[in-house]
């Protein structure tokens, strides 16, 4: 997950709704902080953490659903409609709560270029010379921040739907929402804990078709859906597009989910820790078992398959190990394997946006963030 905003097309219906949406986004931490400091003063320190993760990122999610919901307008809207920027901003501050409980499970030092609320509120707890573990409480502190976050993620996307009962179809359509929202949520939370529960098995690297959809398996449940099929979903569904038109597509959302989150494995080995504002490796030196490392194994000769698996099983590398297992995925063929399985999802994907039925500029922009998100170099 990223820290630079990449090349997107740049029309001035997006710019506005990105513009309105920072400000909600403003607004809705300050409320959710004067609620928590509400109870105590020293809790704003939650609120705090949220709103500089917040600073950061590509607003992905909110603009997916946001050129959706436009796409299936009869004509482009003279301004964002209060429905969709409530959409977005629920998408962006779950997207937080994400990121911050992420961190926590993965042991991320990093996100976007500074530190993670974990290790802020360790090194807080640990300067003010406070009683107890301070890493165990900057662990608790991150959690307690991302529930923050998750509850005004809930709220915005309940005044979403409050707002689109007001609408023509909204015996169809808020149901939708509802039931879209929370398979979302129930989908990345189940995501992570099999990505979690795929780094604890001892056996990797004994079946490597298994391995494999395996780590597929935790592409389409942690990311794909929830970061690009789910957004487009939520957006045309507030939109009243059909059910038939919102599965179409969905066809357009699901590969193309899967080559985000495909790019997002190889960013974290071979991408610049400048731009990416993580470490190149993390995932690597954690034992991440992504698509990329299980085609490392397949690929490789029968001594570095021993090797490899030996040192995935172990749990968490130093650096040398760490630096032979990127040599080794370029080696193989790995790397370029993976771009070959990403540049497959990619052409899925458009060919599915062909036969959906948005409106033509609102289609080529849909393609044109497509490709600048699955090429992206953060």
């Amino acid at each position: 997950m990223a820290a630079n905003a990449q090349p997107s097309p740049a029309t001035a219906e997006h710019s506005e709704f990105l513009t309105r949406l920072d400000a909600q986004l403003h607004e809705r931490i300050a409320a959710i902080d004067s609620a928590a400091v509400g109870a105590g003063a020293d809790a704003a320190i939650l609120a705090q953490l949220i709103g500089v993760l917040m600073q950061g990122g590509k607003r992905m999610r909110a603009r997916l659903a946001f050129s959706a919901w436009g796409g299936y307008l009869q004509a482009p809207a003279s301004e964002p409609a209060a429905t969709v920027l409530a959409l977005g901003a629920g998408l962006e501050l779950f997207q937080a709560a994400a990121l911050l409980h992420d961190d926590i499970i993965d042991r991320s030092e990093t996100r976007r270029g500074a530190a993670s609320a974990h290790v802020v509120l360790s090194a807080a707890h640990r300067n003010q010379q406070g009683t107890g573990d301070s890493a165990h409480f900057g662990t608790a502190g991150a959690i307690l921040a991302g529930d923050l976050a998750l509850i005004a993620a809930d709220d915005a996307a309940a005044e979403a739907r409050e707002l689109a009962a007001q609408s023509p179809h909204a015996d169809r359509i808020v149901p939708r929402l509802r039931e879209l929202w929370r398979e979302m949520a129930i989908g990345v939370t189940a995501g992570q804990y099999l990505d979690l529960y795929s780094q604890s098995l001892p056996d990797w690297g004994e079946n490597t078709d298994r391995d494999r959809a395996r780590s597929l398996e935790v592409v389409l449940a942690k990311s794909a859906r929830y970061s690009v099929e789910f957004p487009l979903v939520l957006g045309a569904t507030l939109a009243g597009a059909s059910p038939d038109e919102a599965a179409r597509l969905a066809g357009f959302g699901r590969p193309l989910g899967e080559a985000f989150q495909l790019r997002d494995d190889v960013l974290g080995v071979f991408g610049d820790p400048a731009v990416t504002g993580k470490p190149a490796g993390d995932d690597i030196r954690e034992g991440k078992r992504t698509a990329l490392l299980t085609e490392t194994l397949v690929l490789a000769d029968p001594r570095d398959g021993v090797r490899l698996t030996r040192l995935v099983r172990a749990g968490e590398l130093p650096a040398k190990e760490v630096a032979w297992i990127t040599r080794l995925m370029a080696s193989t063929g790995a790397l370029e394997r993976v771009e070959a399985m990403i540049a497959m999802r990619l052409e899925a994907s458009l060919s599915a946006l062909a036969e959906c039925s948005l409106r033509p500029d609102a289609a080529e922009g849909l393609r044109q963030l497509a490709i600048a998100n699955v090429t992206r170099s953060a």
